[in-house]
């Protein structure tokens, strides 16, 4: 669960502040490291899933403001178009023919 080097690392540095040296100590903190690993993955873990959580919310937002905002685009064609349609139709007396590039 916890790696040696970990295990070392924590272990000097408890060393160095004990100032005192031997096995009960490694043992000690081996026991405590490993008491506090689930803990410490179970809120390692929580904290993936609400990044995850974020990121899937964040993406269909922009999904959703993407279609919205090429319906927007669509229906403002189509308001210009038909004004330009009657300008065309009214000056020239025949029906252009446009696709809106928006639907």
């Amino acid at each position: 669960m916890i790696t040696d080097e970990a295990i070392e690392a924590a272990h000097k540095a408890w060393r160095e502040q004990a100032a005192q040296d031997g096995s009960i100590f490694e043992y000690s903190l081996r026991a405590a490291l490993e008491a506090a690993a689930p803990h410490m993955l179970s809120h390692e873990r929580e904290e993936t899933r609400l990044a995850h959580v974020d990121a899937v919310v964040n993406a269909q937002t922009v999904d959703r403001l993407e279609k919205e905002l090429a319906a927007t685009k669509a229906r403002v064609w189509e308001e210009g178009y038909g004004l330009g349609y009657s300008d065309h139709v009214w000056s020239n007396g025949h029906e252009p023919r446009e696709r809106n590039p928006y639907r």
